[in-house]
């Protein structure tokens, strides 16, 4: 997991070149309509999104095997969840399609979380569970693009 700030994505990238060109195109989504835009096909594409944050409790924790998530906060505030998987239960089980599975966390001590911002990013690769659009200071609109990159 790395976490960053669109304005500081010269300095973060110099590592990580791949997630500078990938914010970089995903960057002109954030006025697009809500739902998929293709930038590469399935090797990199976007979801736009646009809701209102929920209670912790009214989410479970996803999990995704073959994209690395990188969610870009274009307004709002949220806070996103992590558990390390060891310390989590399936709830649903993996679905190939849609490139999930739901769990949640056996330990809430093993649960650390990560407030999000406008123009804050946070990187999510596969194995890394978290729980996204969970509610920072009371509830509030978000919109974020979630960049999906093939791993």
């Amino acid at each position: 997991m790395l976490k960053g700030n669109y304005p500081d994505l010269a300095a973060f990238t110099a590592e990580h070149p791949e997630f500078r060109e990938a914010l970089e195109k995903a960057k002109k989504y954030d006025a697009a309509e809500c739902g998929r835009h293709d930038i590469n096909g399935d090797e990199l594409y976007v979801s736009v999104q646009s809701y209102d944050t929920v209670a912790y409790d009214k989410k479970d924790f996803e999990n995704h095997k073959k994209y690395i998530d990188i969610q870009y906060i274009v307004s709002g505030k949220e806070d996103i969840y992590v558990c390390g998987k060891s310390d989590m239960t399936v709830v649903k089980e993996y679905d190939g399609a849609g490139d999930y599975e739901l769990l949640k966390e056996n330990d809430p001590g093993a649960v650390s979380s990560v407030t999000l911002s406008s123009g804050d990013f946070l990187v999510l690769y596969p194995d890394e569970p978290h729980k996204p659009g969970i509610s920072a200071d009371g509830l509030e609109s978000v919109k974020k693009i979630v960049i999906k990159v093939k791993y």
